[in-house]
């Protein structure tokens, strides 16, 4: 539904409206976007076209978005997942729902916890020397990020598991004050 239409029904923007956090005219404009991005006009758009927009190709963690959010894991979205992913990132997206979907994003290797390759991973991605690194005025060594790694384990993995759970991660992200203005994705 929607896929690679280039216009919505009535009934299919009631229903995006209804599932998403976003206007009527908020749907527009990301079917719009799509409907740009998808060059070859099929149901998907692959990575490469997702990461051409700005907010996302800046992005240390745009890849694993789209992995999180494509229902396939391949990275590439339909109409409705893109829709999903950008509402989820969106200003008006609860709280909660960010922290689920980042929590999500950071669990690299998909066990349903954050250990500590998935925190040096994300350490990496930031303040690391590969391709991820969006600021590349901040850099860490390999051992520096293994450090950082292991302190951010001991903060935060409260039951002392050596893994951090959805729980441990959520009462973290409640304190950090604005979360919801800073875990979006300011496209539409």
């Amino acid at each position: 539904m929607g896929g690679s239409q280039s216009t919505l029904s009535a009934e299919e923007i009631q229903e995006h409206e209804a599932n998403t956090y976003f206007k009527a005219s908020e749907i527009l404009e990301a079917h719009l976007m799509f409907s740009k991005l998808n060059r070859d006009k099929d149901e998907k758009l692959s990575l490469t076209e997702i990461q051409k927009i700005d907010q996302l190709r800046h992005n240390p963690f745009s890849e694993r978005m789209c992995r999180v959010f494509s229902s396939d894991g391949s990275g590439n979205l339909t109409f409705e997942e893109f829709l999903e992913m950008l509402s989820t990132f969106s200003v008006r997206a609860p709280t909660d729902v960010k922290v689920q979907s980042l929590f999500l994003i950071y669990d690299f290797d998909q066990d349903g916890f954050l250990g500590k390759d998935d925190i040096s991973e994300i350490i990496s991605r930031i303040a690391g020397s590969d391709d991820h690194n969006a600021d590349s005025s901040v850099f860490l060594t390999p051992s520096e990020i293994e450090h950082v790694a292991e302190q951010v384990m001991q903060e935060l993995d409260i039951d002392r598991s050596n893994k951090i759970s959805f729980y441990e991660f959520s009462k973290v992200m409640e304190k950090i004050p604005d979360l919801s203005l800073r875990a979006r994705i300011a496209i539409i």
